[in-house]
């Protein structure tokens, strides 16, 4: 089997639409790794998913936070 083909039936869609993306942060690195590292180790791959929740409970910190368009100094550009 093609390892594309493989990685890529991992994926678990929530539509037909095969530009959406995985509906778990799990099923797309699983997808991601089989796809770039496939002799990724169990161990390792395992680190690079606790890696994306670190990273994941940082960024919802930030995206949490409320703006409101008028926050932003120029919000339209005109040259």
């Amino acid at each position: 089997m093609c390892l594309v083909h493989s990685a890529f039936t991992q994926f678990s869609f929530s539509s037909s639409n095969m530009n959406t993306p995985p509906s778990s942060p799990d099923a797309y690195i699983d997808a991601a790794l089989t796809l770039h590292f496939p002799e990724l180790s169990a161990d390792a791959a395992a680190r690079v998913k606790a890696q994306f929740a670190r990273i994941a409970q940082l960024a919802a910190a930030v995206l949490g936070y409320p703006l409101k368009a008028s926050n932003e100094q120029a919000p339209v550009y005109r040259p």
